[in-house]
């Protein structure tokens, strides 16, 4: 630990020199400890594909991803008496496996091409989790669980279990190859969501629909030359999602406490977190229009796109009043919006035998807002940093900066609008409301990327921007609180000064304060 805060590294064969006497006791000599860990992966795949006709075909798969961790510790522990021994056994595992059976269809039907496929996976997830070690070593440097000078530490669980059935369908649909249709659709069923009545929201269905159409492929005997490529793109998609394994069942703890006579006191603690007894699985509900042009032999490509998705009933934890004995509850709640546009150009001006110049624009700006969060609440804390909060408001934008701020002048007739308003001393005087004061939100994001190939060598670099949208500086408002920054000295030293503000006249009037002020720290 001393050498780590000083910036040092500890080597076998060193010493205490020079260490404080406070320190001496996190010391410890590498030679001491031997960690070992072991991690063996297998994944065996299988694949079977079988040709049905010459329009339908099948393939079964099915996968497995074992791991295997093994550890063993040992720590022989420091000083004379070799105190802090200690040696530990563990081991982990996991086993992911999925089977699934695919039948796909492709046949073409005078000008149409139709395909699609019809699909059933199965996916469990298990996990095993032991360890047991000593409580430090009756003889140093014997290494083996009984050598333990109390009682045996010692903990196994089985976690993660999780199992996940789905069936899927996709249906594709092209004519003359100008138009394009997909529609898909998949239901998961998820042991996740279910209770442990074996009741629950645990079956989901989310579809999706898409399509195309390449206007220059309709016209292109009537598009000008100099356009290459021309097609507009609309599609509608739903997504479901599922939580952890165990999350919705709430469960209790059990432990022991030893009495300084020997004998054990037994212990059962429970979740500080209340389950909704009929959560649903989130929904994502999403569509998007775009365009997709190209001039010049594909030159010059320019693609825009805009999008809107509304994201409901999430899960999450939100935050209760202590005195229910209870800290969190899991709900659905909240429907936020994001919308936008995105714009990619991409040109070439510079093309010839030996050097090219390609270069790319890209634009975006999302909105992101909260249409509602659940009943009864308004808000949503996301962050806190001492008096500032981050916050997810019904109505505003996600990720809002609240806090408290200086009083100014309210009055827009007054010459002074906007000045911070000081109190007798001269000095500001705080406001206790929180408030908005800022959104972290950007208005726009841009980026702008060259690339230069001459031969076989290639130079690229990018230009990027975020426009818009405010931070808040914790290190910055450390040092001004200090008295230390920067914006806190006038004329090159630490003299009294005037504040830029306004001192009330009791008659509803401002005048600009001329009170001189000793420099102020605050926190």
């Amino acid at each position: 630990k001393y050498l780590s805060e000083q910036g040092g590294i500890a080597r076998s064969g060193d010493t205490y020199a020079n260490v404080p006497e406070s320190s001496k006791s996190y010391w410890f000599n590498i030679d001491n400890m031997d960690y070992n860990r072991k991690e063996t992966v297998v994944r065996p795949i299988l694949e079977v594909n079988v040709k049905i006709a010459d329009w339908v075909r099948f393939k079964g798969e099915g996968n497995m991803n074992y791991v295997y961790i093994r550890e063993e510790n040992k720590e022989l522990g420091t000083g004379v008496a070799y105190e802090g021994g200690n040696y530990k056994l563990a081991q982990q595992t996991k086993e992911q496996t999925t089977f699934a059976g695919t039948f796909t269809f492709d046949k073409a039907v005078k000008d149409f091409n139709l395909g699609g496929f019809i699909r059933g996976e199965y996916y469990n997830n298990y996990q095993t989790a032991y360890s047991v070690e000593t409580d430090g070593l009756i003889v140093p440097g014997q290494f083996f669980i009984g050598n333990s000078k109390r009682q045996v530490k010692a903990s196994g669980k089985i976690e993660g279990t999780k199992r996940m059935l789905s069936a899927v369908f996709a249906f594709n649909a092209s004519w003359k190859n100008q138009l394009y249709l997909d529609v898909t659709g998949r239901n998961d069923w998820s042991s996740a969501l279910v209770y442990a009545n074996k009741n629950g929201n645990y079956s989901y269905f989310y579809p999706s629909v898409s399509g195309s159409w390449l206007i220059s492929e309709t016209f292109k005997d009537k598009m000008p030359s100099w356009i290459s490529f021309a097609k507009i793109r609309g599609s509608w998609a739903q997504v479901g999602n599922d939580t952890g394994a165990y999350t919705i069942n709430s469960g209790y703890n059990v432990g022991n406490l030893q009495l300084i006579d020997g004998s054990y006191v037994y212990t059962n603690s429970f979740s500080s977190t209340a389950i909704s007894p009929n959560l649903k699985p989130e929904r994502k509900n999403a569509w998007e229009v775009g365009l997709d042009l190209r001039f010049l032999d594909n030159r010059i490509n320019l693609d825009a796109t805009y999008y809107k998705e509304n994201t409901k009933d999430q899960i999450m934890e939100i935050a209760t009043p202590w005195v229910s004995g209870i800290s969190t509850q899991l709900i659905n709640a909240g429907n936020i919006q994001n919308s936008g546009v995105e714009i990619m150009l991409n040109a070439t001006p510079v093309q010839t035998k030996e050097f090219t110049w390609d270069t790319q624009v890209n634009f975006s700006t999302n909105k992101n807002k909260i249409i509602e969060l659940a009943d009864g609440i308004n808000e949503y804390t996301l962050g806190t940093y001492d008096n500032l909060k981050i916050l997810a408001v019904a109505g505003g934008n996600y990720g809002e900066i609240w806090g408290t701020t200086y009083l100014r002048v309210t009055d827009e007739n007054s010459p002074y609008y906007g000045k911070m308003l000081l109190n007798d001393a001269g000095l500001p005087q705080g406001d206790s409301k929180i408030q908005k004061i800022g959104d972290q939100q950007a208005t726009c994001l841009v980026g702008w990327t060259n690339t230069f190939s001459y031969k076989n060598f290639t130079l690229s670099f990018l230009v990027d921007a975020r426009i818009g949208g405010e931070i808040f500086s914790g290190s910055n408002r450390m040092l001004q609180a200090n008295g230390v920054a920067a914006c806190t000295v006038v004329n090159g030293k630490r003299d009294k000064f005037v504040v830029d503000g306004v001192i009330a006249d009791g008659n509803g009037g401002y005048s600009p304060s001329t009170i001189e002020v000793e420099p102020q720290s605050y926190w």
